[in-house]
């Protein structure tokens, strides 16, 4: 499932393609101007299991419809940039200090950790592949509790962690001649190209519906 990196390389290459600022990524959602009806809406796609987007005959950005969508249709918001942004942190574009912030209020919670860093509400863009590698480069677990667990690196580990991908994936970009070739393939060449050291990997473990990889 495309995670914050994956759709924000997305969202590069959208805009070199068009060759202007036709769309932008908050967390896990692709945010496109309307701009083929000259409206003033926003379309904002998120994405299922698979991240397929397309280029019409009419040259027009699209999202087809498939079974394996879990969420994310084709519906226009007014104003949604502006709410996400203020509701969330988005892990593609937080500060180290946003960052900080955000750990030292996990720091204080009981619950298990791994639910809190995927929690959307609260900070988009981290799914348990990306929120896999962030912990394992700290040293924590998914499956223990926040406060129990010293979290002084993860902030720092999501910022390593981010500036790695960013580098990857915009050289994978670099590469690419056809910028049409890379938005059609883009979650499938991507997924192929992760640079993971624990994800799919390491040892599954269960947590709340959602399965977490960790050190054997």
């Amino acid at each position: 499932m495309p995670e914050g990196p994956e759709v924000w390389i997305l969202n590069k290459a959208i805009c070199r393609y068009y060759g202007k600022h036709i769309s932008n990524s908050i967390g896990k959602h692709l945010i496109v101007q309307s701009d083929y009806n000259q409206s003033n809406d926003i379309t904002i796609w998120s994405f299922g299991l698979n991240g397929t987007i397309s280029i019409d005959e009419n040259n027009k950005l699209y999202k087809p419809t498939e079974e394996n969508w879990i969420f994310g249709k084709n519906e226009i918001y007014k104003n949604i940039q502006d709410d996400l942004a203020l509701s969330i942190i988005d892990y593609m574009s937080a500060t180290l200090e946003e960052l900080n912030d955000f750990v030292n209020k996990l720091s204080k919670l009981r619950g298990k950790l791994g639910p809190y860093l995927i929690n959307q509400n609260k900070i988009s863009g981290i799914g348990v592949a990306w929120g896999s590698e962030i912990l394992h480069r700290a040293g924590l677990r998914p499956d223990d509790s926040a406060n129990y667990q010293d979290l002084s690196n993860l902030a720092t580990s999501m910022i390593e962690t981010r500036e790695e991908i960013k580098i990857l994936y915009e050289s994978e970009l670099n590469k690419c001649e056809e910028m049409k070739d890379f938005i059609e393939g883009w979650f499938e060449n991507l997924y192929e190209i992760r640079n993971m050291k624990v994800y799919k990997v390491g040892e599954k473990i269960n947590i709340n519906g959602r399965t977490w990889w960790i050190n054997n």
